[in-house]
């Protein structure tokens, strides 16, 4: 309350009266405070426009559902950082933000728009160019809003500069094309498997080494390239492993038997790898086909004991032909 008091008082000074109001200035005082709490809210909502990644835009309605040029209604002052423009340079210009999208871009971008009214948001992908003339990549996502009836009003969205994150990207394709290319190329069959014993990539030796064509290893257990006993065992081998890290043939290279697409069991040399991708566990096996280096093993070893039995036959050929010697020749002396 405002209390104001007046005192009357009669011509000899004694005090006849005392008068005054009261006034509630509730909402007077409350009033300052909150506009000074709505300035401090404004200024905090300033600053993390300004530091955001994101530049925050607006546009009525009419603006875009109308064709032609997009004219926006806002645009948050960060642009000025990540774009180097002026918000006002959006607001002012028709086409301002359509004319300086990529050439190879803007019909895309454009054609995804016509039906945004039937989805109320839409997210995408363009090049947008800077005021310095080089070009960056933003994700743009937008929402229409609507009033209660229903009706759209406005639409508000977002500009993030990916730039960085698209080059990222890019040589993670980059390199995941080359290790393709390398496993391709590569002479040996190399085949990863997850935790669970499950294909999940074959290259193209692998395939024609167990018969199968390309791709048509994908998905199946590794354990069907594997004759008895070890195709029942494998899955046990592997469980056993995860649960308490005992290696058994991974990281040793040794000499196992494959089985073929059609059921034949072959020779083969087989080195396994464990590696953790993305907390996931994955196992690289590279096998090599010996049937060739086990047929020419076997070969020389045949051709060793034919040649030692031969040595041994003429060693006791010769023998005899000594001990028959020297009998003559005790008989004639």
């Amino acid at each position: 309350l405002r209390d104001a008091m007046r005192l009357t008082g009669g011509g000899t000074g004694a005090a006849l009266e005392l008068t005054g109001t009261q006034v509630d200035v509730t909402d007077l005082i409350a009033e300052p405070r909150q506009l000074a709490a709505e300035r401090d809210e404004n200024r905090r909502l300033r600053s993390l426009l300004a530091d955001s990644p994101s530049m925050i835009y607006r546009y009525h309605v009419p603006s875009v559902a109308a064709p032609g040029p997009w004219t926006a209604q806002y645009v948050s002052a960060n642009i000025k950082d990540q774009l180097g423009y002026e918000p006002s340079e959006f607001c002012a210009e028709k086409g301002f933000w359509a004319a300086r999208i990529h050439p190879k871009d803007v019909d895309r971008v454009l054609a995804g728009l016509t039906d945004v009214f039937d989805r109320d948001d839409h997210t995408h992908e363009y090049r947008f160019r800077h005021r310095d003339g080089s070009y960056r990549r933003m994700r743009d996502r937008l929402r229409i809003i609507r009033d209660k009836a229903g009706t759209p009003v406005e639409a508000v969205g977002s500009w993030q500069d990916v730039t960085e994150l698209e080059e990222a990207r890019q040589l993670r394709r980059d390199d995941a094309e080359r290790l393709r290319s390398v496993m391709e190329a590569a002479v040996d069959g190399i085949i990863t498997i997850g935790a669970g014993g499950v294909i999940e990539s074959a290259n193209a030796s692998a395939a024609a080494m167990f018969g199968y064509v390309p791709g048509e290893m994908r998905g199946r257990n590794v354990s069907t390239l594997m004759p008895e006993p070890h195709k029942t065992a494998h899955d046990g081998y592997l469980a056993g492993y995860m649960r308490t890290g005992t290696a058994g043939i991974i990281g040793v290279g040794r000499e196992v038997e494959g089985l073929r697409k059609d059921g034949t069991v072959f020779p083969m040399d087989l080195s396994v790898g464990e590696a953790s991708i993305g907390g996931k566990t994955l196992f690289t096996g590279i096998v090599r086909d010996i049937t060739e280096r086990k047929a020419l093993q076997d070969g020389l070893a045949s051709l060793n004991a034919e040649l030692e039995q031969r040595v041994e036959e003429r060693t006791a050929a010769l023998e005899r032909e000594v001990a028959e010697h020297r009998a003559t020749t005790a008989r004639v002396q």
